[in-house]
């Protein structure tokens, strides 16, 4: 059934005061458009997304635990931009912290990829302050009308401090566990707190938001903590528990002609068999169950 053919009904909160008609109208839309933001990508931002992306956008951000292992050049970082800004747009005042291995990688995020679905958006565009990517204090922040940020930081001790509601960790791998856990993860302390917590008692008791932790990354070896947190969070998702993971290969690409076919080919060659099936398969390589060597010790010699 296509959109316009679905069947409507009259709102039966419609007054003589137009303000009031607009605000109203408003919560129905942002209600709508939390629950489904990837119908919010497309309608409001105007950005069209392929059936996985709607998908993996939707999972992400229906989980407080996210993780996504996929092949280079997939799209795992303009996803994650569009997701980014998506949110900040619908929860005024949400910080969000991208952090990865090496910091101009996060940067990237916010210089290159969110800078250029403004270019593409012009609704997005609005919804940015003039000159609203800038860098200081070593950090790259991307800074919204109504409160919201998106800020970039370095993974190691020089980012104790930073506060957030949503810490996204783009090639998580390269990320050392101990910075995660004693620094990045940390940061999620405080959930986001509307104004309207403050100014009446009425909704002093109304439950807040989670906090999320999304992990993205091309796959390694199984000796690696990466594999630890994929396994954890598909652990999670199979009990039932507010969590999701995707492991999605070079095949995907191909059935949407995001990648040439010849070039996957020239890469398997180049690459070799191990290397083409962590990067373009999404496949840990590691030693099996029962093997009396562990792959975490032959890899270090």
């Amino acid at each position: 059934m296509k959109i316009s053919e679905i069947p409507r009904k009259e709102r039966d909160n419609i007054t003589s005061d137009r303000k009031r008609n607009l605000i109203e109208g408003g919560k129905i839309w942002i209600e709508f458009w939390r629950k489904n933001i990837e119908i919010f990508v497309e309608q409001y931002l105007g950005i069209k997304l392929h059936l996985f992306q709607k998908i993996v956008i939707h999972m992400m951000h229906k989980s407080h635990y996210f993780c996504w292992i996929a092949r280079r050049g997939l799209g795992k970082s303009f996803l994650t931009a569009i997701y980014c800004c998506s949110v900040a747009i619908l929860y005024p005042g949400i910080k969000i912290v991208i952090a990865s291995g090496q910091k101009g990688q996060a940067d990237a995020v916010i210089t290159e990829k969110i800078a250029q679905l403004m270019h593409d958006s012009p609704a997005l565009a609005s919804e940015i302050v003039p000159r609203g990517i800038s860098t200081y204090h070593n950090k790259t922040c991307c800074e919204f009308r109504n409160g919201s940020k998106i800020i970039s930081v370095a993974s190691n001790q020089g980012a104790r401090g930073t506060r957030a509601n949503i810490l996204l960790c783009d090639e998580y791998r390269m990320i050392d566990k101990g910075i995660l856990d004693s620094v990045l993860k940390p940061f999620l302390t405080n959930k986001r707190t509307p104004p309207f917590y403050t100014t009446s008692d009425k909704y002093k008791d109304y439950p807040k938001e989670k906090n999320k932790e999304i992990y993205l990354s091309s796959a390694w070896y199984k000796g690696h903590w990466s594999w630890e947190k994929f396994t954890d969070i598909t652990d999670m998702m199979l009990e039932g528990k507010d969590a999701t993971s995707f492991d999605i290969s070079v095949d995907c690409s191909l059935a949407h002609g995001l990648i040439d076919e010849e070039k996957v080919e020239e890469e398997r060659k180049s690459l070799g068999e191990f290397t083409f099936m962590m990067e373009y398969e999404g496949i840990f390589f590691g030693e099996h169950e029962n093997s009396f060597y562990k792959a975490a010790e032959i890899n270090e010699c």
